[in-house]
Order: C-alpha cells, then structure tokens, then sequence
C-alpha cells in the first residue's frame, strides 16, 4: 500500500516516512495496534480516491475476502461497468484492490478488514450498504431464478458473498 501510494501521488519517502512517525500509532509495532497502524495506512490511500471508490471500497468490505464480478458491483452502484473500470484503475494504483478478468478483490486482508469496518463516505454506511447488498442479491436471485432457461452462473458467482451476507445479518440483529 505504502509503495503503491508514493509512486501514485510522488510523495517524497521522507514525507511518508515523517508522517507516519507522526501517527498516533506505531507503524512497526506487534500486537492489537499493528492492524491499527495497517489501517492508519489505508486510510491514507482511501482517502485519495473518488467517492465511487470509497463505494466500492464498501461493497468489498462487506463482501466475502473473494473476488467480486465488475458487473455485480456495477449493477449495485448503478455504473455501466465499462464507466466503473476508471475508478478499479484508481484503485489498483493506490495498491488497495486487484482488477482482473472481470473480477475485483481486495489486495490484502487488512485492506479488506479496514473497508468492513472504516466508515469511508458520506453517501453510504457500512450498515445501509450491507441492507442494499442483502436485498440486491435477493431480488437478483430471485430474478435469474425466474429466467429461461435459470440463470444459476450468476447465483453461483455470488453465492460464497450472499453467505458473508447473512452472516453479518445475523451479526447484526
């Protein structure tokens, strides 16, 4: 992420370097904090990109630690995939997901860990896209069922996410 961040924005090493012993964290430390360090990272990187990232940054971190369909999260955000590709190319540059043959995914645990849990946007909370997800995927289910002849690609492709769904559902209640 760090590297991927200064070849982006040109950030002299020293800069970073300064401002991350600035940060109220140790950057190097072991334990509970080291995620919190990773995520004070992140959120360098997060906050650089367009709000349509951020969204998309929120999709992912409610999602399975898997790799999502671009049409998928193009439909959810109401973006033509081909309009949505200039914002996963943002992304990538920043180090925070992978683009790859149509399918998206976060870089890193942690970079999937801090788009679950950071609040990254004014336009969405972690909770209301976890509701648009949820009720996304069960009208598109439902949809694809009722095709001709069923469209069971799509049900498969985001089955392992409408798991991680329910979960976190559940969680909530």
């Amino acid at each position: 992420v760090a590297g991927n961040y200064l070849r982006e924005t040109g950030e002299p090493a020293t800069d970073y370097l300064a401002w991350l012993k600035e940060a109220p964290v140790e950057a190097l430390d072991h334990g509970e904090t080291r995620r919190e360090s990773m995520y004070y990272m992140i959120r360098r990187s997060a906050e650089r990109i367009d709000d349509v990232g951020k969204d998309i940054l929120i999709v992912l971190g409610q999602m399975a630690y898997l790799p999502v369909p671009v049409w998928a999260v193009a439909e959810l955000l109401d973006w033509e995939p081909r309009k949505l590709n200039l914002y996963l190319r943002e992304m990538v540059r920043y180090g925070l997901i992978k683009f790859e043959e149509g399918e998206i995914v976060c870089t890193h645990a942690l970079v999937h860990g801090y788009a679950r849990d950071k609040h990254m946007g004014e336009r969405w909370s972690q909770d209301d896209m976890l509701m648009r997800l949820f009720e996304w995927t069960e009208a598109s289910y439902k949809a694809w069922q009722k095709e001709t002849p069923p469209n069971f690609a799509n049900c498969d492709a985001l089955r392992p996410h409408a798991m991680v769904l329910l979960e976190r559902l559940e969680e909530r209640e």
